[in-house]
């Protein structure tokens, strides 16, 4: 009896410690396996430019580790190019816009027809507050035509003058200046939390000239004759404009006006325009 007694106990013994070591191992397991899965189920997300933190929870259907793809795309979207077209009419001032409208009476012409077409492409993009705060540099064209009523112009070499040619049946009589334009574009969100589609742009706008032409087309003895000349017409060879522009979703209207002098010859020639502009 005591034999049986003896090996029963000692069996028991054996029994408790395989138990412990078997439980012991199963914790560290679970432990083991509870801090892995953690670590796939809470994720330390570092953005170096913006030192941003992101913690993403278990529960969320979501790429952890998709933070490579999310700042490609930030990446391509600041590289992305965008492109605008504005048509408006152009009117001639005295002087700057900002000491009023007063019309420029030295140069007689027709005030709904003329026009200023611009076209930009903008290549690069920088965030200055998130999403509604940026800058964008670009490149483009512009074309200002000034359609003039019944005058003919003659061009000399230290000046031009308009002359009234009421006796000539005029066909075609426009002034027209191209130029290859840099804009510098500020652009923000009025009220981020309330709208965001509604957007306000400021553009410095420089003016390289390349051309001007102009076209002097009449009839005179039943005989078409047509006058066409090239020259820079006295404009200067640079200027800077302001632009406002204020958009809803992709279209807007705009006001624009420089802020130097473009003409050599007329001192206190300024212009202004206003219109439409889409942007893509």
């Amino acid at each position: 009896m005591t034999r049986y007694c003896h090996i029963s106990m000692k069996y028991t013994l054996y029994f408790f410690q395989k138990t412990f070591v078997f439980s012991t191992n199963f914790i560290f397991l679970l432990l083991v396996s509870t801090t892995i899965n953690a670590q796939f189920s809470d994720t330390i997300k570092f953005k170096l430019k913006q030192s941003k933190v992101l913690i993403v929870s278990k529960s969320l259907d979501q790429d952890e580790w998709g933070f490579e793809k999310e700042l490609l795309e930030n990446k391509d979207d600041q590289n992305l190019v965008r492109l605008s077209f504005s048509l408006g009419n152009m009117q001639l001032n005295y002087k700057s816009i900002i000491n009023g409208i007063v019309q420029y009476n030295e140069i007689d012409y027709k005030k709904l027809n003329s026009r200023s077409l611009s076209i930009n492409a903008y290549l690069k993009s920088f965030n200055i507050k998130k999403q509604y705060l940026k800058v964008f540099l670009g490149i483009g064209f512009e074309k200002k035509k000034l359609v003039l009523n019944q005058q003919e112009l003659s061009l000399y070499s230290d000046t031009m003058i308009f002359n009234n040619s009421n006796q000539k049946d005029i066909s075609k009589n426009i002034l027209t200046h191209n130029y290859l334009t840099v804009p510098i574009n500020l652009s923000w969100v009025l009220f981020p939390k309330q709208n965001k589609r509604l957007k306000t742009q400021f553009v410095l706008i420089n003016h390289l000239l390349l051309t001007g032409k102009s076209k002097f087309h009449f009839t005179e003895n039943n005989i078409l004759n047509q006058q066409n000349i090239r020259n820079d017409f006295f404009n200067t060879r640079y200027y800077l404009d302001g632009n406002l522009t204020i958009i809803w979703n992709k279209i807007g209207i705009y006001f624009q006006t420089n802020f130097s002098k473009y003409s050599n010859l007329y001192k206190d020639l300024f212009n202004y325009s206003y219109g439409i502009t889409v942007c893509i």
